[in-house]
């Protein structure tokens, strides 16, 4: 019977990375509920789907191998290209390189993702990229449910104290807060205090938590601090904006590389267009024949094309034996 060994380096980043997508997605399901109207359904059917989408892409990337175990490398085929691995012992085809997170040789490496711990290569890219467009879409979905801070910011003023807390909201933990508690009825320049104003018998905020995150004697506890309840909802909805600009910087990124049928390692090496075939014959290659399908479910069969060992350069000059480990 074969046991299984958990490798804390791969479970640590997946375990934190679901807290974080859990913590999302309950806040965006808790803002839905609380707005009112025949738009709460539709809105409750997207976060739905993008959670499920978010969520099952992330799964079949985990459980997809993208690495040389398991793969037959006929060492009469090695050619132009092909490299010697030291760490694995064995000649490599081109593309694959070395991870030394993985311990491992993946096939058309591209990067490690230290968020799900664990190689994006040849057989999982397309599940990299859909679980980060998916993203990219919810963490938009979810600053737009928290926008009406950003509104009241803006009313507020700005300084480089509030942009300091604004993208560190566990900084108030940290900071004496005795300065704002001298700005009588005033709201504190931050997440949790850049809130709508309330008055006596007027809820003009659609989300009934705000009112309780509002400057006053019950909100600081010892030595300045803020509640815990109110750090846990600034720290969420700050993740949602860091999160929507990590999503867009690394989408922008890929979809440039994508389209030039590359990897990040080959062009960060100048090595961009060695396998450019076109736009549409890099989207087979990358992410299968239905390329224009898999958006809408991981679960969608989309067959790659080659086998991830055998690549036939747009150029044969341009591609040069190099060492892996390098």
């Amino acid at each position: 019977m074969q046991i299984c060994r958990w490798d804390l380096a791969q479970v640590l980043p997946v375990f934190i990375t679901c807290i974080l997508v859990s913590s999302v997605t309950l806040e965006i399901f808790y803002l839905s509920l609380t707005l009112s109207g025949s738009a709460q359904l539709p809105l409750l059917v997207v976060i739905l789907y993008l959670f499920f989408n978010v969520v099952g892409n992330m799964v079949r990337f985990i459980q997809s191998n993208p690495s040389i175990k398991g793969v037959f490398l006929e060492h009469g085929s090695v050619g132009q290209g092909w490299v010697y691995c030291y760490s694995c012992q064995t000649h490599i085809p081109p593309r694959c390189h070395h991870c030394y997170n993985c311990n491992v040789c993946v096939l058309r490496r591209d990067h490690h993702c230290t968020l799900l711990g664990k190689c994006v290569g040849y057989s999982n890219y397309r599940y990299f990229f859909c679980a980060l467009l998916n993203a990219l879409l919810a963490l938009l979905l979810a600053t737009i449910l928290n926008a009406e801070i950003f509104m009241d910011l803006l009313h507020q003023g700005f300084s480089l104290h509030s942009f300091f807390l604004l993208l560190m909201p566990w900084m108030m933990f940290l900071t004496d807060l005795s300065w704002y508690r001298s700005q009588a009825h005033m709201p504190v320049v931050s997440w949790i205090h850049l809130l709508p104003h309330f008055e006596d018998g007027d809820n003009i905020c659609p989300f009934p938590i705000f009112r309780d995150f509002y400057c006053s004697p019950g909100i600081f506890k010892d030595y300045g601090q803020v509640s815990g309840s109110a750090f846990v909802f600034a720290f969420v909805a700050d993740t949602c904006v860091v999160g929507f600009l990590f999503c867009l910087a690394f989408l922008v990124l890929h979809s440039f590389i994508l389209y030039r049928g590359s990897t990040t390692k080959e062009w960060f090496n100048g090595h961009s267009r060695d396998y450019d075939y076109g736009w549409k014959k890099n989207a087979r290659t990358f992410l299968g024949e239905r390329w224009y399908l898999v958006w809408l479910s991981p679960w969608i069969q989309s067959t790659l094309t080659g086998d991830g060992i055998n690549f036939e350069p747009r150029n044969l000059s341009t591609v040069s034996s190099k060492n892996v480990n390098q």
